[in-house]
């Protein structure tokens, strides 16, 4: 059974980024569980590990925003692969110099509020199906099926943000 929305956990400079730099178009890595944890051990859903669930990844990061962990290897990772892409986007010309200037100033120097935690809820009933890229097995976090969706426009999916004061 193919589950009707597909889920993502971003930071919210990364959303950001996309509708300001970007055109609102987003690279999402996805899952069909929220939160795989909560899937009955028989099923494919509870496959998905802890690294690609968005309510773990959620969870992290909410965690590293209110404490605050200027360490956590998650912002790392995120602030490190947000940095590979804006270096990207400017070899592309698909971002200016000053754009580019901007979006590492901001990653490395704006405060832990920036990489706070966004629910992506993307309807699949909007989306052909060839835009919703199966990962494959060697590129997963374990055996739970991911997605990637590489031209996600802003208008084609919810944002949550929970606010866990």
């Amino acid at each position: 059974m193919t589950n009707l929305c597909l889920y993502s956990t971003n930071v919210w400079v990364k959303h950001h980024i996309c509708r300001e730099y970007r055109h609102d178009v987003h690279y999402v890595w996805c899952s069909e569980q929220f939160d795989p944890s909560q899937q009955g051990r028989h099923t494919g859903g509870s496959l998905i590990p802890a690294t690609s669930s968005p309510a773990e990844i959620h969870r992290d990061l909410s965690v590293a925003v209110k404490r605050p962990d200027q360490h956590n290897a998650k912002i790392k990772e995120q602030r490190n692969g947000l940095k590979k892409l804006a270096r990207q986007w400017l070899k592309a010309s698909e971002i200016t110099q000053p754009e580019h200037d901007d979006i590492i100033f901001d990653l490395d120097n704006r405060g832990l509020e920036i990489w706070r935690p966004l629910i992506y809820v993307i309807p699949r009933a909007g989306l052909a199906a060839g835009r919703i890229q199966p990962v494959p097995a060697s590129k997963r976090a374990g055996m739970g099926k991911e997605f990637i969706i590489a031209d996600l426009k802003g208008d084609e999916f919810d944002v949550i943000e929970m606010d866990h004061a």
